[in-house]
């Protein structure tokens, strides 16, 4: 998770959705070289975040590819993002079961096996710091 999450930085419920999507979305891409439906999920996001809480609300533009960079890295970026997302989180992780069915959707296809199980394991979540 250190990858996608300032594992130092006190985590809300919202960032760790985001990065394990992220995460998923990078890792069936690597693995099948397409994106479920066609989009990444942190495209995904992007346009999610600009339309259910449009992009002005946060004060920047939401680059889709440059999302997971500054979700890290940008202190301030991220938190007019939690700010913007705690009156929306229950879309939020709507849309993250949606995205995983999808996943497991288009490994099933591209496996052909109709009732392959995806396994995601998550690691370094015991370094969180903060809440």
């Amino acid at each position: 998770m250190d990858e996608y999450l300032n594992l130092t930085k006190p985590v809300e419920i919202t960032d760790f959705f985001i990065s394990l999507c992220g995460a998923l979305s990078e890792a069936v891409f690597a693995r099948y070289g397409v994106d479920p439906s066609g989009n990444s999920y942190w495209e995904r996001l992007s346009n999610f975040l600009q339309s259910e809480i449009q992009a002005k609300e946060i004060g920047v533009k939401i680059p889709g590819a440059d999302l997971k960079v500054e979700l890290k890295d940008n202190a301030d970026f991220k938190r007019r993002i939690q700010q913007n997302l705690r009156d929306h989180s229950a879309k939020l992780v709507k849309q993250a079961h949606a995205f995983c069915d999808e996943v497991v959707g288009m490994t099933r296809a591209q496996e052909g096996v109709a009732d392959k199980r995806v396994v995601l394991i998550l690691d370094s979540v015991e370094h969180i710091g903060g809440i």
